[in-house]
């Protein structure tokens, strides 16, 4: 189910889905979010960056740590792009968000 888009830092992803079956196998940027309810902001638990972000998040193994967060909603945002692209957004947006799962 597509949420819609939402903005990260500049940088507009498609979703957060609430699922992977939106997600295409395409190198992107995803970005895991959480919230409580509809109208909460999302708040940012993990990004990363992948050559297939949609195998990638189904199989990741950082699941585990996402759900600990404790949120209602969990979600998956994506900003396809290549690899090159791609490191220095999700590096930009590690800096900026410090998202609590996945330390680098």
């Amino acid at each position: 189910m597509r949420v819609g888009n939402v903005n990260f830092n500049g940088y507009n992803f498609e979703g957060p889905y609430a699922s992977t079956v939106s997600l295409l196998n395409l190198p992107g940027v995803y970005v895991i979010t959480g919230r409580n309810s509809s109208d909460e902001d999302h708040q940012v638990l993990d990004v990363g960056i992948s050559e297939d972000v949609r195998s990638r998040i189904e199989n990741h193994d950082r699941k585990r740590s996402w759900r600990e967060q404790r949120y209602w909603y969990l979600g998956c945002a994506v900003y396809y792009t290549d690899t090159r692209t791609g490191r220095s957004i999700e590096e930009n947006l590690r800096d900026y968000f410090n998202p609590p799962c996945g330390v680098k």
